[in-house]
């Protein structure tokens, strides 16, 4: 099954679920993901860090500042609506070791980008959009962050890459077995990707 994947230079940003902490709360939506990317740069850099510390605090900020929740019902679409709670319930972690498995097989290839923090626009109170650039190598890679307020604390959704979302391509590669099988079928499939690796 075909996996959505950014560029390299710009996976380390985005890899996006219940929050561990609160230590966020009462900050903007620029603030938390300030917090995410500079914890992930933290781990990728750590040279003194085995492989198996990196992915251990690599899953934590992911699970800390991004909601899996959010993305699996966007991603899932109307389907989610007619699915059980155990179906939704197991998506959401498959989809979330699907995300932790294939971006952590990238962060080697980290070559010291940088965010530059545009601006944020909050809206309903409850939804955000943090307008970036991934600075790489000369060039000036924009990113859209999508957020949502979630038990006090600001959590990603999705990301917008030069017009492309996340949640929609995920979407998109979904979709024909979702049209087969439903979310049944789509959780027996990536299942069995994720224990054939």
């Amino acid at each position: 099954m075909k996996l959505f994947k950014l560029p390299i230079s710009i996976v380390v940003f985005c890899v996006l679920s219940a929050p561990l902490v609160h230590a966020e709360a009462g900050q903007t939506p620029t603030q938390v993901l300030q917090r995410a990317v500079d914890g992930l740069i933290a781990v990728v850099v750590d040279e003194n860090a085995s492989s198996e510390e990196k992915r251990t605090r690599m899953t934590d900020i992911v699970m800390q500042y991004a909601d899996f929740r959010a993305m699996s019902q966007r991603i899932v679409a109307r389907d989610w609506r007619k699915a059980k709670p155990e179906e939704k319930d197991e998506f959401t972690g498959l989809f979330t070791q699907v995300v932790v498995n294939t971006y952590y097989g990238l962060l080697d290839k980290y070559n010291g980008e940088s965010v530059e923090y545009l601006s944020e626009e909050i809206k309903r109170e409850r939804y955000a959009v943090v307008d970036t650039h991934i600075l790489s190598q000369g060039r000036k890679i924009p990113v859209k962050f999508r957020m949502i307020l979630r038990d006090g604390g600001w959590r990603i959704y999705d990301y917008v890459v030069e017009g492309i979302s996340m949640v929609s391509s995920y979407n998109g590669s979904y979709r024909p077995m979702l049209k087969r099988g439903g979310l049944k079928a789509l959780n027996e499939s990536l299942a069995a990707e994720l224990a054939a690796r």
